[in-house]
């Protein structure tokens, strides 16, 4: 009897072993490009982003994320911003998803240096909810300046009801 329970735990770790695979080259492949996506170099650029979006769309939308919300050092390198804005705007090549329009458009506003209102921000994040995508809600959600905090309680609302189907833990 001990050894049949055994059997059946080891059974179900081997069932789980390759999602705990999958799960842990999503979270090596964005600790890589966290503030380190190679804009300069426009090959590895390519390889990055068909890597990223070998994944799921959540990942597929942190390598759009990272064109779109460029790291503190490289925001006032005019270089850096066209080639992350080109990469930005040739997604739709690699990628095809109902947000990426949304996105690309929140990216191309933060290219120009336009905030959104805070209705805008928020009308943009209940489009993003349903599909329970963080990175591209985190894209959407830095925006605006939420003077009032209304984004920042709409986020709170969100992940809330995220956590509630299981999807964020």
């Amino acid at each position: 009897m001990g050894t049949k329970k055994h059997l059946s735990i080891r059974k179900s770790r081997i069932k789980l072993q390759p999602y705990i695979k999958a799960a842990n080259k999503e979270e090596t492949f964005l600790d890589r490009i966290r503030c380190n996506f190679p804009y300069r170099n426009s090959q590895w650029a390519r390889r990055t982003i068909r890597e990223g979006l070998s994944f799921s769309p959540n990942v597929s939308f942190a390598v759009t994320d990272e064109l779109c919300r460029l790291p503190g050092s490289y925001q006032s390198r005019k270089p850096i911003k066209r080639y992350a804005w080109k990469y930005l705007n040739n997604m739709p090549r690699y990628f095809s998803h109902p947000l990426l329009a949304l996105i690309i458009d929140t990216g191309n506003n933060q290219y120009r240096e336009k905030d959104f209102s805070d209705e805008e921000t928020m009308r943009r994040m209940k489009l993003v909810s349903p599909y329970k995508l963080h990175y591209a809600l985190s894209t959407v959600f830095w925006t605006c300046a939420d003077e009032e905090g209304k984004v920042d309680e709409l986020l709170g609302a969100i992940y809330a009801e995220w956590r509630a189907t299981g999807r964020l833990s």
